[in-house]
């Protein structure tokens, strides 16, 4: 109470005092990540590969078989799975799509040569435009948060526990 008291009284010393925090919480914002979750090296990564509309699964699959030429190529990738006919992104089954499950070298093996799983996928992007021009192909990390980013996505139930008449 007593140093409510002097505050009250004093409000160019409370306003100082709140400016201080103001200003400390803002250091504090620049230096944090803007992100909502930092990507992080989760020792794999996701493939998608779609190629035009009723595509067949004959063409998918020569395609598929160009992206695992330049997966076995790629210094750090350990193993790939083929999901041909399928995309994770869309989970639609299709003749046209195509997934990959791809999994990295364990992390002290791929540190010195700096070959983060971000990176790896920045070059193999590149790779795939340059190298197939059937379709697109790219990579991208998992969700920091397994079934939350950008392909998952969340969702939200509202319930109204008051049984109150609907109005509709």
């Amino acid at each position: 109470m007593s140093i409510s008291r002097l505050l009250i009284r004093r409000s160019l010393v409370a306003l100082l005092i709140l400016g201080a925090f103001a200003l400390v919480a803002g250091g504090l914002g620049k230096r944090i990540p803007s992100s909502f979750i930092p990507e992080e090296d989760q020792g794999y990564f996701y493939l998608n590969v779609q190629l035009p509309d009723a595509a067949s699964l004959q063409r998918t699959d020569a395609v598929c078989r160009k992206v695992e030429t330049i997966l076995s190529e790629t210094k750090g990738v350990k193993y790939y799975n083929t999901v041909a006919g399928f995309s994770l992104l869309s989970f639609v089954s299709a003749t046209y799509n195509g997934f990959y499950f791809v999994s990295l070298q364990p992390w002290h093996e791929r540190d010195a040569d700096g070959l983060d799983a971000k990176t790896l996928i920045d070059r193999l992007n590149k790779r795939f435009r340059s190298e197939i021009q059937e379709g697109t192909v790219f990579g991208f990390m998992p969700p920091a948060i397994p079934g939350l980013g950008a392909a998952g996505g969340f969702s939200l139930w509202l319930q109204d526990r008051t049984a109150a008449p609907s109005t509709s």
